[in-house]
This record gives structure tokens, C-alpha cells and sequence, in this order.
């Protein structure tokens, strides 16, 4: 079963605290129930994304590769795979596309808009420096 939510996009309560949990960055599972199901979401580019439960508390899901579209939507779902929780064995669905997790942890709350551009762009800058080394690498043995 695929549930669709849509929310504004990087939309957050100000008066949230900044987080809830005895300690962040610890493997999680949100409680999905029919009158209850995930909240709010901010992507952060195309692999991974921070989702906000019914009671304003703040996870981030790793994606397990890139998922397409992530980055641009409006509303995402998921697929839960038969349970009732949402934890790193469900999918996230975004354009159609289903997205496997390799994480869902406990987090604080997503950065601004403008911190969220600046991570994605460090992660450009970093993939083209690492693809110009294996580059040079294959050259040299070549």
C-alpha cells in the first residue's frame, strides 16, 4: 500500500523545538497510523531527505542511492511493505519512482533553504574532484 502526503515543501514550524529526542543520529522507527501519518518533509537533494512525524518530531532518511525528483517535490509517499512502522525497510515514493532507505535516524531540524543549497552544492564540488582523480588515476595506468 502507497500512502501520498504533500506538504509546503521545507515548510517548518517556528515554534518547534529544536528536537525531542534523548539523543539524535540513532536508528528509528515512526508509528504510522491511518489518522496519523508523516507530517512535514524537507529534501535534501536527491539523497536523502528529513521527515517530521504527527507529535513535530524530526527524522532523517537516507536514501540508498539517488532518488530521482526528490529534490523538486511537492509531495512524496511511501510504502511500508506490509508493517505499520516506517523505519529503513520502506520506500519512499517520489514521481512515481519508489526510493529504498539504507537509514531512518533520529535528527534535529532540517537547516534553512539556503544551508540545504550550500550541503548539495559541497556534495557537487566533491564528486566532480573525486571523479577528476579516478579520471587522472585511469589516464596515468593507461
Amino acid at each position: 500500500m502507497v500512502v501520498v502526503f504533500a506538504v509546503s515543501a521545507n515548510a517548518q514550524a517556528p515554534e518547534a523545538p529544536t528536537h525531542n529526542w534523548p539523543e539524535l543520529g540513532v536508528e528509528a522507527s515512526v508509528d504510522i497510523r491511518p489518522a496519523q501519518p508523516l507530517y512535514n518533509f524537507t529534501a535534501d537533494g536527491d539523497e536523502g531527505v528529513w521527515l517530521q512525524d504527527f507529535r513535530k518530531r524530526w527524522y532523517y532518511a537516507t536514501i540508498l542511492g539517488p532518488c530521482p525528483g526528490l529534490g523538486r517535490a511537492f509531495g512524496i509517499g511511501y510504502d511500508l511493505r506490509g508493517s505499520a512502522g516506517f523505519d529503513k525497510s520502506a520506500k519512499l515514493v517520489v514521481e512515481g519512482f519508489q526510493c529504498a532507505l539504507s537509514s531512518l535516524v533520529t535528527s534535529d531540524v532540517p537547516p534553512s533553504k539556503k544551508e540545504i543549497k550550500a550541503r548539495i552544492k559541497a556534495r557537487a564540488a566533491e564528486k566532480r574532484a573525486r571523479d577528476a582523480q579516478a579520471r587522472a588515476a585511469r589516464r596515468a595506468v593507461d
